[in-house]
């Protein structure tokens, strides 16, 4: 019944508002105003103040104009999604932003997009030192959207419909300048979406969905627009605590888990009772196979489902329980509506299991219906699913053999007292380059020098020559960006020791 009104609620918000993301907002409120639907950290918010809140940034912000090209410094805050949901229903072209980038990239956006920045109080010092040294005239101003506005007699009527605004989302920017992926919200084109949403993922039957990845990232913010179009109640947290995240799972009895491998692992090692999840859909990085298996060792009952694309793409390749448990090492096979295919340098399709560049081809991508690269290294098998096998940036060549660092991270979490590992490419004289790793143990009372010693010795029953690493060098944390990826942090890597 619920969903026979809404889809009567829909249209008529449609005619109203047009299609934007405020669509999907009003036309719940309409049925369900005091369902929450949204609970950051301790904070419940019902669909009433979210849309309250938003009513009253459009009625502000409309009563004085803004440009038409908005940088919106997007935080897992109730100010933040309600400005949102307001620029999407103003018809603005919005450039989703990352709070956290560091000042040099942030920099670079700001002034080739021509932006005009919308920011918390937090950050309101940093971008304003930012825009003092940028020449662009149209990228000289910013407004703080955390502040009241309380306006009277908010009615938007008289605002006309808008369609289709531009939405861009900027990639983390882990290997340079951030790419800025644009499209524009025709929901038509991602139809194939539901097959995987409704009967793949089994959308429907989840309740609470906790997104552990910011909203500021392609992956957190489809999966919060996803989850509030179904009516879902979103979990967020301001800033990710993985003690804080299990007592939110328990006492909101969350059935269902976004997230990427890395806030996966950290969830394991609170060795916590999550018995509410039912579901838990990683993607953004690999799920490698050691913590697949901890994962279900530790919990049997829970589904675990991957899902792999990129901010340009979209959703391209998924894997469901019963492929990850028969092939573990797998992303899956391409979804519906996606065509995938494995080229080398030179654009040529190669066979099943030659690793090459990873293209696909799908509706939802930022150039619907046409090829794109993705910037990964893969090989298909003969029934279909892909391995990755890194970036393209990533692969080495060590004596005139490809060699991948994914694989010795992939061996190096097979021992038992190492618990994450990162590998990377070095230069080296003689062979032209080489693995460097560096890793984190499990016990931190372990001679050191020892223990290398030990590792370099097991690695020659476990690898190739061309796959142990020159260096290994122990380490208490692994830098990653806001999103979990690991960080490749060669230059501050100590060569000076640990040599084979």
């Amino acid at each position: 019944m619920y969903w026979i009104k809404w889809f009567f609620s829909l249209i008529y918000s449609v005619c109203k508002h047009g299609i934007n993301l405020y669509t999907i907002l009003d036309s719940h409120h309409r049925i369900s105003a005091h369902k929450v639907v949204l609970i950051i950290d301790d904070q419940e918010i019902d669909c009433e103040t979210l849309k309250y809140m938003s009513d009253q940034y459009i009625a502000h912000w409309y009563r004085e104009p803004i440009p038409n090209k908005i940088g919106l410094m997007l935080e897992n805050s109730l100010h933040s999604i309600a400005a949102l949901f307001a620029l999407s229903r103003l018809g603005k072209e919005l450039v989703i932003l990352n709070p956290n980038l560091v000042e040099d990239k942030l920099k670079v956006i700001i002034e080739q997009q021509k932006l005009f920045i919308f920011c918390s109080a937090e950050y309101a010092q940093k971008v304003e030192a930012l825009l003092e040294n940028i020449k662009t005239k149209d990228a000289e101003q910013f407004t703080i959207i955390d502040q009241q506005f309380n306006v009277k007699n908010h009615d938007n009527n008289n605002l006309k419909p808008s369609f289709f605004n531009l939405i861009s989302v900027c990639s983390s920017g882990s290997t340079g300048i951030p790419k800025i992926a644009t499209r524009q919200s025709k929901p038509w084109q991602a139809i194939a979406l539901l097959d995987l949403l409704l009967i793949k993922l089994k959308f429907f039957k989840i309740k609470q969905i906790f997104i552990m990845t910011p909203i500021c990232h392609a992956a957190g913010l489809t999966a919060s627009i996803l989850a509030l179009s179904f009516a879902k109640t979103v979990i967020l947290q301001s800033r990710f605590d993985a003690k804080k995240a299990i007592k939110m799972i328990k006492k909101y009895q969350v059935d269902s888990l976004n997230l990427v491998p890395t806030i996966l692992f950290r969830l394991l090692e609170q060795q916590q009772d999550l018995s509410p999840v039912r579901m838990i859909i990683t993607g953004s990085a690999p799920l490698n196979t050691t913590l697949y298996h901890k994962t279900v060792a530790k919990y049997p009952t829970v589904q675990i489902f991957n899902l792999y694309g990129s901010s340009e793409t979209g959703i391209n390749i998924y894997a469901n329980a019963t492929d990850l448990a028969e092939h573990p090492e797998s992303i899956g096979k391409a979804i519906k509506g996606v065509q995938i295919q494995i080229r080398d340098e030179n654009q040529r399709i190669l066979n099943d299991h030659q690793i090459g560049l990873l293209w696909s081809k799908c509706a939802w991508s930022v150039r619907p219906n046409q090829w794109m690269q993705c910037g990964d290294l893969a090989y298909r098998d003969e029934q279909g699913y892909f391995y990755l096998k890194g970036r393209q940036d990533d692969m080495l060549i060590c004596g005139g053999v490809n060699v991948y660092p994914i694989d010795l991270e992939n061996i190096l979490l097979k021992h038992p007292n190492i618990k994450a590992a990162q590998a990377f490419a070095i230069h080296d004289e003689q062979m032209g380059q080489c693995l460097a790793s560096q890793i984190i143990l499990k016990n931190h009372q372990v001679n050191n020098v020892e223990f290398l010693q030990e590792i370099q010795t097991w690695l020659e029953t476990q690898t190739p020559r061309y796959l142990r690493p020159k260096y290994i060098n122990i380490v208490t944390e692994i830098a990653t960006d806001s999103i979990g990826k690991p960080i490749i942090t060669a230059n501050k890597y100590d060569l000076s020791s640990n040599n084979r």
